[in-house]
């Protein structure tokens, strides 16, 4: 068969024209540029074949990714994958890692899957990336790791305390994890036979993703030795076995004795009040025919985390009567211990709280979180005369608050009263001045109840500021000797971190620096409280260094870090050994 009976392309026949007139050098030239046209019309598509694939930790799954040739694409393709958010639990494996489609054809890659036991679980993105020749196509692979079908067993008490010839009780509950749903078996196993127990209903069954529960009564005779001992209550459902061991403290019966004798201790909640968001006060009344004492609380919230209070010396509600009980978690309550995870009063969630009497009687109450919450913390004060304090105070709630009351209280009882006042409005994690005035300064205004007073070198007072919401929160402050006062003279920027401020002393006494705070006009703030300032003497002048950031290792932030710009305006409270005041706004 002849060349051009082969059908050849226009190229080639050019090409051996070219040939034979000797310039076949430029003609090769030209044959990559007509290579490379054809080439960019080829592309090829990238898919899965199922998508979300679910794989229980500890378990492997598949899916499948499909390259597809378009107009005639048969490159060799590479295949990687990346893993959101990223974990070293979870692989991904391509088998093979690169594919040659046939021209117009598809052809497949595996995708395996695995999740070791220790995967959180959770939903991942797989993003498979594609790459051959001049083309890149990605296709997502969505991977929801599932929890091994299980079950945990958990007590409403973490600890229970018994006393002889009395019982005590609590609620074992059981959560379904991952798909588990079955019947689970439950005994239970105590030291000796004097330390009595009995149990509610078993089997019980959980259905996938529930929760059921049942009772556990503890019964202590009047011959079982005090001290404490462990109950181990064993769940079981087919080859799954779970303890969980519950510390029993046996105490003397005389405390523990019950009615009639001792009569009848019955509590029913008339109130609450959450003051911040580990903070919550309940007012609860005596309903029974004893006085009664309160020592232990449990909080717990939707998910079953629990904060519990075993050192707590509550107090003891006489008959009738009604007692605000102070009931506090997470960094208000350093005695509190925590089962599961850390959590705060949030705004529209339920909690339960169990209060617990010297009798070992339990009372349990389900209160709503108030949203939202207002709170606020005394970070120092100044008094600049015998009638007038300064408290600057941060709202550290999830709210403003307005303040429209105040009352200044004595340790004799007298009290000066402020109802008609148009207080400040503390922002959210701001802090404001805020001006108390009594006696001759707060006329009309202020009411009297008892003697008049002055505030007094050596004394203490008693401030109550109340907020349009009805809340009230009361601080003390004690006004010290001699008069201190500072005045700004001048003041430079050193650096970015570092500014010196020219200080005055005109008062009649020596002031010692004790700590400062600097803020931004966002409320943004370094404090250095652990600071050695100067002293300075009565009507002299000292330069004093204010660093903060990276100047200031030292300094503790709240909120977003910031340096000094030119521009902007900077507050910096200073408080003196007395815990006295003195504020100043600076420019760069």
């Amino acid at each position: 068969m002849s060349f051009l009976a082969k059908k050849a392309p226009v190229w080639a026949v050019v090409l051996s024209a070219l040939a034979a007139t000797g310039i076949s050098t430029v003609a090769f030239m030209a044959l990559p540029a007509l290579s490379d046209a054809t080439q960019a019309s080829r592309d090829f598509s990238v898919s899965t074949s199922s998508s979300p694939v679910t794989v229980e930790q500890g378990t492997t799954a598949t899916s499948t990714i499909t390259i597809t040739s378009l107009s005639s694409f048969d490159l060799a393709t590479g295949l990687t994958t990346t893993i959101f958010p990223p974990t070293s639990e979870l692989t991904v494996h391509l088998n093979p890692s690169v594919v040659t489609p046939p021209a117009n054809a598809k052809t497949t890659s595996s995708v395996t899957i695995t999740a070791s036991p220790r995967t959180p679980v959770g939903t991942y993105t797989v993003t498979l990336t594609a790459t051959g020749g001049t083309k890149t196509h990605t296709a997502t692979l969505t991977i929801i790791v599932a929890a091994v079908p299980d079950f945990t067993i958990t007590s409403s008490l973490t600890s229970l305390i018994v006393y002889q010839n009395a019982a005590n009780t609590t609620t074992l509950t059981l959560t379904s994890i991952g798909s588990f749903s079955g019947n689970v078996s439950l005994t239970v196993t105590a030291p000796f036979a004097t330390l009595g127990v009995a149990g509610g209903q078993s089997p019980l069954h959980l259905t996938a993703g529930g929760t059921n529960t049942t009772s556990l009564a503890v019964y202590a005779s009047p011959q079982t030795p005090l001290g404490t001992y462990t109950l181990t209550v064993t769940g079981t459902s087919g080859s799954l076995v779970h303890t969980l061991n519950i510390p029993i403290t046996v105490k003397s019966g005389v405390i523990g004795c019950g009615p009639p004798m001792c009569g009848t201790e019955a509590l029913n909640l008339e109130a609450d009040f959450f003051t911040s968001t580990t903070n919550v006060t309940l007012y609860l009344r005596n309903t029974g025919s004893a006085s009664l004492t309160l020592q232990s609380y449990y909080v717990k919230d939707a998910s079953g985390d629990q904060w519990v209070n075993l050192a707590w010396t509550g107090p003891t509600i006489n008959v009738n009567a009604v007692a605000g009980t102070q009931i506090l978690i997470g960094s208000s309550c350093p005695s509190c211990t925590l089962v599961g995870s850390p959590f705060t009063f949030t705004g529209g969630n339920s909690y339960t709280i169990l209060v617990v009497t010297a009798r070992n009687n339990q009372f349990t109450f389900t209160v709503v979180s108030s949203n939202p919450v207002e709170s606020l913390s005394l970070i120092t004060y100044s008094f600049s005369s015998s009638t007038n304090a300064t408290l600057y105070l941060r709202s550290t709630g999830n709210t403003s608050v307005r303040l429209t009351s105040y009352y200044v209280r004595d340790t004799s009882g007298d009290m000066y009263t402020r109802t008609t006042w148009s207080g400040q409005t503390i922002f959210t994690n701001s802090s404001a001045p805020v001006s108390i005035l009594i006696g001759s300064s707060c006329s009309p205004d202020c009411s009297l109840t008892g003697t008049p007073f002055n505030f007094t070198a050596g004394h203490s007072y008693t401030v109550i500021v109340a907020t349009a919401n009805g809340n009230q929160f009361g601080f003390t402050v004690t006004y010290s000797a001699g008069l201190e006062s500072l005045s700004l003279e001048s003041y430079v920027f050193t650096s970015s971190t570092n500014v010196t401020l020219g200080l005055r002393n005109f008062g009649s006494t020596s002031i010692s620096l004790d700590s400062y705070y600097v803020s931004d006009t966002s409320n943004n703030t370094y404090a250095q409280a652990s600071w050695a300032g100067p002293t300075i003497t009565a009507n002299t002048t000292a330069s004093v260094s204010f660093p903060i950031g990276s100047s200031c290792p030292s300094c503790t932030l709240t909120g977003t870090p910031f340096t000094f710009t030119p521009g902007n305006s900077y507050t910096i409270i200073i408080v003196t050994g007395r815990n006295n005041t003195f504020r100043f706004t600076i420019t760069r």
